[in-house]
């Protein structure tokens, strides 16, 4: 991209700089000098900025983007498609649930790899913690990766109870999942955006963040379609899970305010956005002949 963004100042060709990065992981201090150096007369020349949130718009800035010429552009699913497809299966629930073999009557759930980063085993003690005050609940994790085999024997050797691993799930199967689970939780140690936490949204889930996930300062309203808790802390993140167990109504509620939320973060939003930038990177380049 640096490489790319040269060519353009050399030959006059004027930028618009999209980024999904963050500040919520600490740098050290050499890299942070580095990069100030190489970024900030770049980003300071861009056109417009299309970060994709609140947190990758504070990267930029201080970097020396301009807050005027900034545009929200974040990554985001088909929203229509989770609305319409849980809705659908939302119907089918107890059938979907029996054939997974989850005989829990609620189900908190998770998408994605499983890689380090993604803060599983902070999921599964936070889980495990959550089970010795409140038994009817599954934890349902769907995706795959290279730590599957380390998650399933740390949760024989703890004998966590009701955990799931359903696999890889294709695009296309995801909202039959988001339909049968309760309440949606990402605990990622680094996460620049997280399109999973739209998906869920979409799919009327309230969601439980860890404060590294980058759509969080974009998506979640604390407090009324869910919460937050510090990365890696097991026992906050099963605080939030017990405080939304224990008042159903209230967590319905919160699932029903991520699904407003979330459709003013659809592909239009993004196209007004991108047409924003676009008219901006005229209106402000200094054109030589």
């Amino acid at each position: 991209m640096v490489i790319a963004i040269f060519w353009a100042l050399k030959h006059n060709v004027p930028y618009i700089i999209n980024s999904e990065s963050q500040l919520l992981n600490k740098r050290n201090l050499w890299k942070s000098v580095i990069k100030k150096v190489i970024l900030t007369p770049i980003i300071k020349r861009a056109s417009a900025y299309l970060p994709t949130g609140k947190f990758a718009g504070e990267y930029l800035i201080q970097y020396g983007a301009d807050p005027e010429k900034i545009f929200y552009f974040p990554n985001t699913p088909d929203v229509e498609f989770f609305i319409e497809e849980s809705d659908k299966y939302r119907k089918k629930k107890d059938k979907i649930k029996e054939e997974l073999g989850i005989d829990k009557e609620y189900v908190i759930l998770f998408v994605g790899r499983l890689i380090k980063v993604k803060g599983l085993f902070t999921l599964l003690r936070g889980f495990n913690e959550v089970k010795k005050k409140f038994g009817n609940v599954s934890l349902l994790i769907a995706g795959d990766g290279v730590l599957r085999g380390e998650l399933e024997r740390f949760v024989e050797e703890k004998d966590i109870e009701d955990v799931h691993f359903a696999g890889f799930i294709s695009p296309e199967e995801l909202p039959q999942y988001y339909a049968i689970s309760d309440i949606f939780v990402l605990p990622s140690i680094y996460e620049p955006w997280g399109v999973v936490v739209n998906e869920a949204m979409a799919s009327g889930l309230p969601v439980i963040l860890s404060d590294r996930v980058g759509s969080r300062g974009d998506l979640l309203k604390e407090g009324e379609n869910g919460f937050s808790y510090p990365s890696k802390d097991y026992k906050k993140l099963a605080d939030c899970i017990l405080k939304m167990l224990s008042n159903p109504d209230e967590s319905e509620k919160m699932g029903q305010k991520s699904g407003g939320i979330i459709q003013n973060f659809d592909y239009s939003f993004c196209e007004n956005n991108l047409k924003r930038a676009l008219k901006k990177r005229f209106e402000s380049f200094n054109w030589k002949k």
